[in-house]
Parts: C-alpha cells; sequence; structure tokens
C-alpha cells in the first residue's frame, strides 16, 4: 500500500499531465516549429482512423485559434486538451484510487502496492 498527502499528490499528476501534454503537442508538431498546422492535425488524426477532410481540420483549429493565425501554438492546444478532458465521460477517465484518511487528505493507489 501508499499513501500520498494530496498537495503532494496534486503536483506529481501536474507534472505528468504537463510532461503527457508537451508530448503529445511534439507528436501533432511534425517539424518542430511550435505550431500545429492543418496538414500536421491532419496526418495524426488519419494515424488514429479518423478521415477528417480539410474543412473539418480547419474547424478544429479555428475553435482554439486564439491569435487567429491558423495554426495551433501550444497555449492554444492546452486549452483544446483542457476541453477535451472536460468533455470525457468523468467515471471513465478517472484513474482507480481511493481517497481515504479523511481529514488528512490521504490517497491510496492500490495499483502502486508492492509487489511480492
Amino acid at each position: 500500500m501508499i499513501f500520498f498527502r494530496l498537495s503532494d499528490l496534486s503536483q506529481v499528476l501536474l507534472d505528468f499531465l504537463q510532461t503527457e501534454i508537451i508530448e503529445a503537442f511534439s507528436l501533432f508538431d511534425k517539424d518542430g516549429d511550435g505550431t500545429i498546422t492543418t496538414k500536421e492535425l491532419g496526418t495524426v488524426m488519419r494515424s488514429l482512423g479518423q478521415n477528417p477532410t480539410e474543412a473539418e481540420l480547419q474547424d478544429m483549429i479555428n475553435e482554439v485559434d486564439a491569435d487567429g493565425n491558423g495554426t495551433i501554438d501550444f497555449p492554444e492546444f492546452l486549452t483544446m486538451m483542457a476541453r477535451k478532458m472536460k468533455d470525457t465521460d468523468s467515471e471513465e477517465e478517472i484513474p482507480d484510487f481511493i481517497l481515504a484518511g479523511g481529514e488528512i487528505g490521504l490517497v491510496f493507489f492500490p495499483c502502486l502496492g508492492s509487489r511480492h
């Protein structure tokens, strides 16, 4: 059994999410220029089995393209990811953990227990 204080866990989860989102952005940003174009977005979408039209790809970019330059930069990508995370079914997406410890704010992760 492994227990974490919620404050420690919050930082661990934030660090993990940041790393995952940076890696995801890099997967989309094929040329490494710091932006995602419709072409790059389409490449990733097709590799995931989707077949969006150019218009659909542009619509996806336009939804988060705050500066109107026709591409997605990292802050805009964060906005897109936050929307996707908010829109997912929370019960399916929440990791398998059990809150324990009540007032002291401990979290138990059964999957992280020692393996004997």
